[in-house]
């Protein structure tokens, strides 16, 4: 994208060591990323693992409110319930 964008809209001048370490800023910390999020998975039940993933969106919204002050809609607001009570009633099952 950077190399094949229109002249006028990055007009940045980057050399191919600093495209080299913009792929490495990219892949790096990703592969670490899920690479450590997979580990801690491996004792996990699939439910438990599932819990994981749907809190995933309602831990962003939260981040997201603390770090930049971003006060989501109330759509969202009602999405986060619903994926609470969806947890609750997963984790109750799952006890089962």
């Amino acid at each position: 994208v950077l190399i094949n964008a229109p002249r006028g809209l990055l007009d940045y001048n980057l050399s191919l060591f600093d495209v080299l370490l913009i792929l490495i800023l990219g892949l790096v910390p990703t592969a670490i990323g899920h690479t450590a999020f997979l580990k801690s998975l491996e004792g996990l039940k699939p439910h438990e693992t599932q819990l994981l993933a749907m809190l995933e969106p309602l831990g962003a919204t939260v981040m997201a409110f603390f770090l930049f002050s971003e006060v989501p809609p109330i759509n969202s607001l009602i999405g986060a319930l619903l994926i609470l009570v969806s947890i609750y009633i997963i984790a109750v099952k799952g006890g089962e």
